[in-house]
């Protein structure tokens, strides 16, 4: 075949090249940490959201939602792997210290003019979250766990759930029999009739 003489295209950016790459990590700690805070912080960076746990698609806040996955992801970034507790104060002194780094990397950049370079948390922002020493309060966490709660569509005990899953079985054009869902991350025995995340992004079963 005769190749082609014409020219190649000059534009470069997300629509055709560079946006994603495959990139080898070492495996230590504090490369992990900051790989991790980095992903974590790009709709920061963005402009999108102001903190890393408002942006639902990250591990950050996955893990503040209590998903055991995501946080042993954080234990091993941390390079602590095997200090997981059930009571919880572990999670708490390592959700500290990942946030500190967060926040620490998610601040904002002025340069000498005063004009942001890097969009990301300002110095009163900064300030306050070092003033609580990172830590976040009862009603913020808690609003991590239930603010997706409308994507279940129907909240309750599994008999609720199938009561309203049965009553509107033919609108929604679904073939499964059962309604009921138990959410990834248990929340006291609710159930939702749809998965509180990935069923956003798949066709109704």
């Amino acid at each position: 075949m005769e190749e082609s003489t014409r020219s190649k295209p000059s534009r470069h950016g997300p629509l055709w090249e560079d946006r994603f790459k495959s990139v080898l990590v070492q495996g230590e700690p504090g490369v992990l940490a900051t790989v991790a805070a980095y992903i974590d912080l790009n709709a920061v960076r963005a402009g999108i959201v102001t903190d890393p746990r408002e942006w639902r698609w990250c591990g950050y806040a996955e893990a503040l939602k209590g998903q055991r996955l995501a946080r042993n992801g954080v234990y091993e970034a941390l390079g602590e792997a095997g200090a997981q507790d059930r009571g919880g104060e572990a999670w708490k002194r390592m959700h500290r210290r990942y946030r500190q780094l967060l926040m620490e990397e998610g601040r904002q950049l002025r340069d000498e003019e005063g004009r942001v370079t890097r969009k990301g948390l300002t110095p009163e922002e900064f300030e306050t979250e070092e003033g609580r020493d990172f830590d976040l309060p009862a009603p913020a966490l808690l609003q991590q766990r239930v603010r997706y709660f409308v994507d279940g569509l129907a909240l309750g005990s599994a008999a609720f759930v199938e009561s309203v899953f049965d009553k509107n079985r033919a609108r929604m054009g679904v073939t499964r029999t059962c309604g009921a869902r138990i959410p990834k991350v248990p929340m006291g025995g609710l159930h939702t009739m749809r998965d509180l995340r990935e069923q956003r992004a798949q066709k109704p079963a």
